[in-house]
């Protein structure tokens, strides 16, 4: 059973993914929202996007580096955050 902070944890996680996700073309986010949260099959998105699952399966492959890329620099915000608040209580 989850904690309320492993919940409040999990709701933020679930917050910064979905707004990654937008930043992506919209039929990379598209694509990414069908196969990730809505669960359908490559064959399925290919359909309901018109496009080859040859074409599918690279954009996933690219949206997720990108969404990679985005979530890194994230984090990389927040790590550097956190060192300014930790070096301002030092000097405060």
């Amino acid at each position: 059973m989850e904690s309320g902070l492993e919940s409040m944890l999990n709701d933020e996680r679930s917050e910064i993914i979905k707004r990654c996700i937008l930043r992506l073309p919209e039929q990379e986010a598209v694509i990414i929202t069908l196969y990730y949260f809505e669960e359908q099959s490559v064959k399925e998105i290919a359909q309901v996007m018109k496009i080859g699952e040859d074409n599918v399966k690279v954009k996933l492959f690219r949206s997720r580096k990108l969404l990679f890329t985005f979530l890194e620099n994230y984090i990389n915000q927040e790590k550097l955050g956190e060192q300014w608040k930790s070096g301002l209580e030092k000097n405060c």
